[in-house]
């Protein structure tokens, strides 16, 4: 599964060089992504990196940037490991995953998706009130698997949110192999979603890139080492620092997978863009939440209007959470949109 379509060190499509750029123009964006997005239309500075001179072979200390050459030129020692992925609706594409170490790189190998991502077409398929203007966010994106899954079975126009560099290398390099018609409806943002702009350390282990934890170590499991993971550095920004609220623009759906770092990302964003946000799909983890401090997401949620719901369940959840319950999906609802 390991060839030379755009991954490893081998040459790209993507100038990597010419990162000032228009980054819509060589995707053809949809008009409606580059409204949306035109807060960071340019290059990034975040205040909060470290002193001049300083940085990583990670991250750039000028700052980020949406154009598609900000994940690929970064020297990530990466090679892609390609699979055939066929979503819910029958249509297929190639998608670039990790080795076969990683969790969710394995399930695609032998399932040809990421079955957790399934749900999310059919939320937004069967959304009434999507317009011409809607925009499905993945906070979260991971290497792309639902990504994917909303590109191939839905008319989504797309944002999706990875700050990890590899994670990202990875999504990148499947999208720029991707049909042009595709490629239009997605942007990826090479940030993770928090409370204020910031820079901050995240760590993931080889076995589940997908479980990689702004600011600690969590294991997923009883087998994984401390030793075993690895730290990157990141950007961190507010969500309505990014997304223009004011752009006409609509939110049906949301998918938001953090870590346990829900109610930072919640708290980066301001009512007015909370109101255009009709569902957030998301995984509850007490584990996680409570290691992040977040055991009053459900309040969080209230305070913006949402109210949260087990998936399949009519009952919603209030107080904080319960610390002897493991994971469950879960969709908050805006409640003007009941």
């Amino acid at each position: 599964h390991l060839d030379n379509r755009g991954g490893g060190r081998s040459s790209s499509s993507i100038d990597k060089t010419n990162n000032n750029d228009d980054p819509f123009e060589e995707r053809n964006t949809d008009l409606v992504l580059r409204e949306s997005l035109s807060k960071v239309r340019g290059p990034r500075t975040n205040p909060f990196w470290p002193q001049e001179g300083w940085q990583d072979s990670q991250t750039d200390s000028k700052g980020w940037s949406i154009h598609p050459a900000s994940f690929l030129q970064k020297d990530t020692q990466q090679e892609c490991h390609w699979m055939d992925f066929v979503a819910t609706s029958g249509k297929t594409a190639k998608m670039c995953c990790h080795d076969e170490r990683d969790s969710v790189s394995k399930a695609i190998q032998s399932k040809q998706r990421f079955h957790h991502c399934d749900v999310l077409s059919k939320l937004w398929n069967n959304a009434a009130e999507k317009t011409p203007n809607s925009i499905y966010l993945d906070i979260g994106a991971n290497i792309g698997s639902c990504v994917m899954e909303m590109l191939l079975s839905t008319d989504a126009k797309i944002i999706a949110f990875e700050p990890h560099p590899n994670n990202g290398w990875v999504l990148q390099q499947t999208l720029q192999n991707l049909d042009a018609s595709l490629r239009s409806r997605v942007v990826l943002v090479p940030v993770g979603l928090g409370k204020e702009a910031s820079v901050e350390n995240i760590f993931a282990n080889p076995s589940n890139m997908g479980n990689s934890v702004v600011g600690k170590v969590i294991k997923d499991n009883g087998r994984q080492s401390t030793t075993d993971f690895v730290k990157q550095s990141i950007y961190i920004e507010r969500l309505s620092s990014i997304l223009d609220a004011n752009a006409r623009i609509d939110v049906p759906l949301v998918k938001m997978d953090a870590q346990g770092f829900e109610c930072q990302i919640l708290d980066g964003i301001d009512p007015n863009l909370a109101k255009i946000i009709r569902r957030i799909k998301l995984e509850v983890a007490p584990k996680w939440l409570r290691e992040q401090n977040c055991l009053d997401l459900l309040q969080k949620f209230h305070n913006l209007g949402f109210s949260l719901r087990r998936e399949g369940s009519n009952e919603i959840l209030q107080g904080e959470l319960p610390l002897n319950r493991g994971m469950y999906e879960a969709i908050a609802t805006n409640e003007n949109s009941l």
